[in-house]
């Protein structure tokens, strides 16, 4: 209900903000609470849809329609959909730089808001968000954006109905004029009075019309103004106050604004020339243009009775976007009193029941409809309501959909045009990605908007070609993804060709061909390096027997390309010339592939795979994650492999078993370096004297990434891999995972070779035990720092073995050694009190040695886990520091002779004789107490044998280290029996 006030309108105010009026049950009251959800806002035909502040569209708000200067409905632009949240944006042009670009009422025109009571209070707030402001131009000197709130002068005129910005006529209210332009440096802030109320001119101009000085102003000049795409808010209040004067204040936050991001002006009016308010506009430019938009989110005016109170007003916050599915978002109340229920609301309806306040925030759960929520005081003593400050916005959001697939659907371009692909998605926050045959687009090169609606590809090449489709993500799961647009690109005036059968490269049969990509027909001449496009489709195997050429040719995945004979040439063109997403094979024959300067990529799934028994060549290529270059059979005599150094392979496989092998082959690792970004291994087959040499010049380097598996076959053939070809010098060969060898590994002569650790995780190194299975002692073994690596079998054998990273023991020895290295920083990890290695000239102490899982000592044990010639350095730190809970090490020979003693709490160390005794059929043996602990030992031979300590194995008596007393029973079944203590 709407009670009206009235007293004789004198001024008005304009000004562009979010309004609302809110009613109190015991006093009259008008609300606007206008979030911009109406469609029609043109030309608005009373009473379907009224300025007078009529609820037209029963939402529970009053709406208010907005006029421009030029009665033109192309000046003013709406952006709403008629969904929650839509705004509606308010465009001005070179041709609204007159008195006033908008105005809008607020109020029915027979109720205005009205300030009649001490306390009564009118609160107008705007929020909205400049585009296009002009952040360079510095020409206008004058303030170039102005908001006012005045009082119609309904005896002048009647309120419009149609589009159009009120006449002049006589107002009377008060403007904030205020900088646009964030570089502006001249005027402040200032607070002005419409004081001169009988001039009909400009409303919102400034020359005989307003104060000439500011009411009030900041005070500071050359403020920071406006930013372009940030939102602002405006709030107007106008109280009155005992005795009749009325307090104005005016406060603009957001940006950085003024320095700080507010400024606040207030002044009291002593004699106001009106207490009536029903009109505000704005004016976004003086002379100059100072912005091209303004979206205006929320206008809301609220008018408040001194005479009615609902205790403090508090912040409504919260609210976000909603998924389907979703439980909701939280909306609460900054706090709340006793004695005051509070009612949320989404528009008119009530959400839920009233919360009684407790003195502390308040929360109203999770809230899941779109809309916008404000809540609802109301006193329980006294009836009066009040309107909280602030809103929740809950937005629907949606996931992604597909309206319209890739458009065209397919495509035929030639070479050189500009092709685009759009779709049309639906759902909130998308964002999209364009993919090429399921792989992701990057923009750069010729493709641009490749994570955009619309994807443009300029200067097509043959490249281009293939399955496009668009994968939309947002907000809310899951993700769309379009249909595929096919592109087909030819290279006119060539001829595309593709396989229609397996069969003959030179046979017309096996082709079909075209002009356009798009009509095919048999074949008359077969293809060459003068077509535009080969295709060797899916499934099919095409075999070249005699010479031929080709350009820009295409293996789909699973089909095959087989050079047997003759001499196949790939021309230098445009783009990849031989792009293999299936297999290229060299077969039996004396087929040869000539590469030149031409390009050659093997995709992922792909594979080049050398089946002939002669010297491998393979052609320098690009070889993607995924890709396998693999030689299946080699030459029967010690031949050199061309073409593999230099290379960035991703697996690479020798692999002869099948075929055989009986000689020596050598592959080309030279002095570029070459690596294999995944996998290498070798496989040969278990005969006679074969082998594969991987280096062939001095100072090469192959790195692989990760695991290296050499399988030659057992000792009894002489199998290996060699490393070297003679004595070449200074091959790196770094391992970036496990390395495992069953068969002999030879460093090849006096080489010098050094197998690198450098990887991360723990490394494997698996070799077999047998003695001499590495032939050189020119191999070095390094571990770095950082790697982890667990022999996995034994060494026998090697020039030198550095560990600087960690160096894992299990029950495997480091056997034949010229030096063992255990550097600073390093930590070796042993294998109790067994040996680690033996049979080494050098050994150089250095870092941690940590002896693992000790037994149980008596004490004065001494063991030797390092076998060495000569000795040098300093263990860093012994692990663990002491050998159980009762002993100490004694490392007078740790760094001499890898040498420990379980120093005290042990037995004597000294020998002792045992006194023995016979009586009862017994035979009783003792020795000192301080000998507790060492071990009684036996034999049993027969007499003409006696002892014989070099042959006869001595047997632990059970029980004897815990005693210096044993009685044993007299048998003449053993006519000879010996003891001896040991420690």
């Amino acid at each position: 209900m709407i009670k009206k006030l009235f007293r004789p309108p004198t001024t008005g105010f304009w000004c562009a903000v979010t309004l609302i009026l809110f009613t109190s049950a015991a006093y009259a009251t008008d609300r606007v609470n206008d979030t911009w959800r109406d469609t029609n806002r043109f030309a608005p035909a009373s009473p379907v849809y009224s300025e007078n502040g009529t609820d037209s569209d029963a939402d529970g708000n009053l709406e208010s329609a907005w006029f421009n200067t030029d009665n033109s409905a192309t000046s003013m632009t709406v952006v709403d959909d008629s969904t929650p949240g839509g705004n509606q944006l308010l465009r001005t042009s070179p041709s609204l730089t007159g008195s006033a670009s908008w105005s809008t009422y607020f109020t029915p025109s027979n109720a205005p808001v009205t300030l009649s009571s001490a306390g009564d209070q009118l609160k107008i707030t705007w929020s909205f968000t400049p585009t296009g402001v002009d952040a360079t131009n510095t020409a206008n000197t004058g303030q170039n954006f102005r908001v006012a709130v005045v009082n119609w002068p309904e005896t002048n005129a009647a309120r419009l109905t149609t589009n159009g910005s009120p006449g002049n006529a006589s107002y009377a209210g008060y403007a904030m004029f205020m900088n646009m332009r964030t570089n502006f440096n001249s005027s402040g802030f200032q607070l002005k009075k419409r004081t001169n109320n009988t001039v009909v001119g400009a409303w919102l101009g400034t020359s005989g019309v307003w104060t000439s000085g500011a009411l009030a102003s900041d005070g500071t000049g050359g403020n920071i103004g406006y930013q372009d795409g940030t939102n602002y808010t405006f709030v107007f209040q106008a109280t009155l106050l005992s005795g009749g004067s009325l307090e104005v204040k005016s406060t603009m936050t957001g940006g950085l604004l003024n320095g700080v991001g507010q400024l606040s002006l207030t002044y009291t009016d002593a004699a106001p020339d009106t207490l009536v308010f029903d009109h505000f506009g704005i004016r976004p430019s003086s002379g100059v243009l100072t912005a091209t938009n303004f979206d205006t989110s929320l206008f809301k005016v609220e008018f408040n009775s001194g005479g009615c109170t609902v205790g403090a007003t508090y912040t409504v916050s919260g609210g976000g976007g909603v998924c389907p599915g979703d439980p909701g978002v939280l909306v609460s109340l900054s706090g709340s009193d006793v004695g005051i229920d509070y009612q949320l609301k989404l528009g008119g309806t009530d959400v839920g029941s009233p919360i009684s306040g407790s003195g502390t925030a308040t929360n109203f759960g999770l809230q899941n409809v779109a809309g916008t929520y404000t809540v609802i005081a109301s006193n329980t003593t006294s009836g009066c309501t009040g309107l909280m400050n602030g809103s929740a916005l809950v937005a629907a959001n949606a996931a992604p959909s597909i309206s319209v697939n890739p458009s065209p659907t397919d495509a035929t371009n030639s070479v050189g045009d500009t092709r685009t692909f759009s779709v049309t998605a639906l759902g909130t926050g998308r964002t999209y990605q364009w993919r090429t045959n399921g792989v992701n687009v990057g923009n750069g090169g010729n493709i641009s908007g490749a994570t955009s609606n619309v994807i443009t590809i300029t200067s097509v090449t043959l490249a281009n070609a293939g399955s496009y489709d668009c994968v939309v993500s947002g907000t809310c799961s899951p993700s769309a993804t379009s249909a595929a647009a096919n592109l087909a690109v030819i290279n006119l005036p060539g001829e595309l060709y593709r396989s229609v059968v397996s069969g003959d490269w030179g046979d017309t049969n096996t082709w079909q061909s075209s002009t356009n990509g798009v009509i095919y027909v048999p074949a008359t001449v077969v293809p060459s390096s003068s077509a535009s496009n080969i295709v060797v489709q899916a499934t099919h195997t095409v075999t070249v027997n005699a010479d031929a050429s080709a350009d820009q040719v295409t293996v789909q995945a699973s089909a095959t390309v087989i050079v047997a004979n003759g001499n196949f040439t790939i021309n230098d063109g445009p783009g990849t010339d031989f792009n293999v997403a299936g297999t290229l094979q060299v077969d039996a024959g004396t087929g040869t592939i000539s590469v030149g300067s031409a390009t050659v990529q093997f995709q992922s799934g792909s594979q080049f795979n050398w089946n002939r028994a002669d010297a491998p060549a393979v052609p320098a290529a690009t070889w993607q994650d995924g890709s396998t270059c693999r030689i299946s059979a080699t030459a029967t005599t010690a031949v050199l492999a061309t073409g593999i150094s230099g290379q960035n392979y991703y697996d690479f496989v020798f692999d002869t078993t099948v075929g055989g092998q009986s000689q020596r082959c050598r592959l080309d690792i030279q002095g570029t370096n070459t690596r294999i970004r995944r996998d290498f291994t070798i496989k040969l087959p278990d005969t006679a004297n074969a082998s594969v040499t991987i280096n062939n010049a001095a100072n090469s380097i192959l790195t692989v990434g990760r695991h290296v598996t050499f399988e030659t076959g057992s000792t009894v053939n002489n199998n290996k891999v060699l490393l070297h070809n003679a004595a070449l010098t200074g091959f790196l060969f770094k391992v970036g995972g496990n390395f495992s060898s069953i068969g002999f590994l030879d460093g090849f002569g006096d080489a010098s070779a050094l197998i690198e650790f450098n990887g991360g995780g723990t490394q494997s190194l698996t070799l077999p035990i047998q003695p001499g299975m590495i032939t050189s002692g020119a191999m070095n073994w390094v571990v770095d720092s950082g790697s982890t690596v667990q022999l996995a079998s034994a060494i026998d054998g090697f020039n030198g073995f550095t560990n600087n990273g960690t160096l894992n023991f299990s029950t495997n020895l480091i056997i034949r050694g010229t030096t063992l290295t255990f550097n600073a920083g390093g930590l070796v990890n042993a294998n109790g009190t067994n040996a680690i290695a033996t049979n080494v000239n050098t050994f150089a102490a250095g870092g941690t040695i940590n002896l693992g899982a000790l037994p149980a000592f008596a004490g004065g044990e001494t063991f030797k886990f390092i076998e060495a010639t000569t000795y040098a350095g300093t263990f860093g730190t012994l692990l663990p520091t002491v050998p159980d809970g009762s002993h100490t090490w004694n490392i007078s020979q740790l760094n001499t002779a890898a040498t420990l003693t379980v120093a005290s709490g042990g037995p004597a160390t000294n020998p002792t004789n045992i006194v023995s005794s016979v009586g009862g059929g017994n035979l009783t043996l003792s020795w000192p107490t301080d000998h507790i602990g060492w071990t009684l030992q036996t034999q049993t031979n027969s007499r003409s044998v006696g002892l014989t300590p070099a042959t006869n194995t001595w047997f632990d008596v059970t029980g004897s280290t815990a005693t210096n007393l044993l009685v044993i029973p007299v048998s003449t079944g053993n006519p000879t029996v010996f003891f001896r203590l040991k420690l």
